[in-house]
């Protein structure tokens, strides 16, 4: 058990300076308290039940700081897409939130809507077809609709800048043909 805490709390990203890293060391503690158990049959009490589980971070799973650091946000953003509905994360037994790989792609395809202008509700199509396990957010119906939609805004906002565009340059020709 004090093996599993201290190896939580190196980073990942030193482990691989051991010859047998952390998480080979952490494999064979769970693989010992579930022969202990299974010996002498024994439920797992709470704490060690914890630690023979998967961690975060293995198998896919992730602590939402763990999820924050690899799609580039902060834990308050997962939190606020959360609260949206956006990300929908699965609860440990003591309450954390905890997020697989799909949730991940949700992440990286909502920040790059968000980066082109897209706001939360013209994302939600985006996000459900992720979650119906298609490779791309953009290949459903609804998100075909949205994108159809947001394309006729950006054309509006062309024609205004366009029509903007033209009005000084008439003013800059008028004022320059004015000068002696």
């Amino acid at each position: 058990m004090i093996l599993a805490a201290l190896s939580r709390l190196l980073p990942r990203a030193r482990w691989d300076v051991f010859f047998v890293t952390p998480a080979t060391v952490l494999r064979w503690h769970r693989d010992l308290l579930r022969q202990l158990s299974y010996r002498r049959h024994v439920a797992l009490t709470p704490a060690t039940r914890f630690s023979v589980l998967p961690r975060a971070g293995e198998g896919g799973r992730m602590l939402i700081g763990e999820l924050a650091e690899r799609a580039g946000t902060s834990t308050r953003t997962l939190r606020y897409y959360e609260s949206h509905g956006l990300v929908r994360p699965r609860r440990s037994a003591n309450g954390y939130r905890v997020y697989d790989e799909t949730e991940l792609r949700v992440v990286h395809e909502i920040r790059a809507l968000l980066a082109v202008g897209f706001d939360l509700n013209d994302i939600r199509p985006f996000v459900a077809c992720l979650r119906a396990g298609n490779t791309s957010g953009h290949v459903c119906p609804d998100s075909v609709l949205v994108l159809r939609r947001k394309l006729a805004e950006v054309d509006v906002c062309i024609k205004r800048l366009d029509a903007v565009r033209q009005q000084l340059q008439s003013q800059l020709a008028q004022t320059i043909a004015m000068r002696p």
